[in-house]
C-alpha cells in the first residue's frame, strides 16, 4: 500500500511540475559555409520548425575552443536573425558557429549539450579583403544543363543586393531569384534554382544589381524533367 501512495504522489507531483517546451527542428540558413567575414558584425540566420518558440545560444567558437562572441534569444517558428559583434583579429581565424539551447551550460557545456546546427566560417581582418568586388559563377561558359530548375552557385564580396536571372535565345527572361545580404563586405557563397520552363537552346545566367550587368554566362538549356 505504502508504495502504491508513493507512486501516486510522484505521478501527481510530476503532473503538476512544469511543462519542457519543445524542442523544434532549427536550420542555420546565414552565414553559408566557408564564408569569409570581414564586418565586425556577424549576422546569424535561420528557420525554426515543428514548435511554436525555442530558447537558443548562438556561440561562435575559435579553433582553440574559446568563445569569441555568444548571443541569447527567444526565436518563434519560421525565420529567425540575430546580430553579434565580432572582436578584432590580426590574422585570419576559423570559427565555428553553433547553436545550442538557450539554457545550456555556460561557458562550459556538459558532455551531453546538444548542437542543433553549426557551419565554419574564417574571421580576418578588414584590412586583408581586396579592393575589387567578387561575383563569380560555378557554371562554365557553354554548359548544357536540363531539368526543371536549374541549380545555380557562386560567390559574392563588393554587392549587397543582386538579382540572378535565366534569359532565353529571344531574350525573354524565363526566371530569377533577387538576393539580399547583411552587407557587401564579407565573401560569401550563394545559391538560387532557376526554372527554364519550355525553353531549349542556348541561355544566358545574368546577375544584375540595380539594373546593372555584373556577370555573364551563356549555357544551353537541354529539355527538361517532365
Amino acid at each position: 500500500m505504502r508504495a502504491l501512495i508513493l507512486s501516486i504522489l510522484l505521478l501527481l507531483i510530476a503532473a503538476c511540475g512544469p511543462t519542457v517546451p519543445p524542442i523544434g527542428v532549427i536550420a542555420l540558413t546565414y552565414p553559408p559555409a566557408n564564408s569569409t567575414i570581414y564586418s565586425d558584425l556577424l549576422t546569424v540566420s535561420g528557420t525554426l520548425s515543428d514548435a511554436p518558440t525555442q530558447a537558443i545560444r548562438v556561440e561562435v567558437i575559435d579553433a582553440a575552443g574559446e568563445i569569441r562572441a555568444h548571443a541569447t534569444a527567444m526565436i518563434t517558428a519560421g525565420e529567425w536573425t540575430l546580430t553579434l559583434p565580432l572582436p578584432a583579429v590580426s590574422q585570419p581565424e576559423a570559427y565555428q558557429v553553433e547553436i545550442v539551447a538557450g539554457d545550456a551550460p555556460f561557458p562550459q557545456r556538459s558532455a551531453d549539450t546538444a548542437i542543433f546546427a553549426s557551419q565554419t566560417v574564417v574571421r580576418a581582418p578588414l584590412g586583408e579583403r581586396i579592393d575589387e568586388p567578387i561575383m563569380t559563377i560555378d557554371l562554365e561558359a557553354g554548359t548544357a544543363i536540363g531539368g526543371d530548375t536549374i541549380p545555380v552557385n557562386g560567390r559574392v564580396s563588393g554587392w549587397s543586393a543582386f538579382t540572378v536571372e535565366l534569359v532565353d535565345s529571344s531574350g525573354v527572361m524565363r526566371s530569377s531569384q533577387a538576393i539580399t545580404l547583411p552587407n557587401r563586405l564579407d565573401e560569401v557563397a550563394w545559391s538560387v534554382a532557376l526554372a527554364p520552363g519550355s525553353a531549349t537552346g542556348s541561355a544566358l545566367i545574368r546577375v544584375i544589381s540595380d539594373g546593372a550587368p555584373i556577370l555573364t554566362v551563356p549555357i544551353v538549356l537541354t529539355s527538361s524533367a517532365g
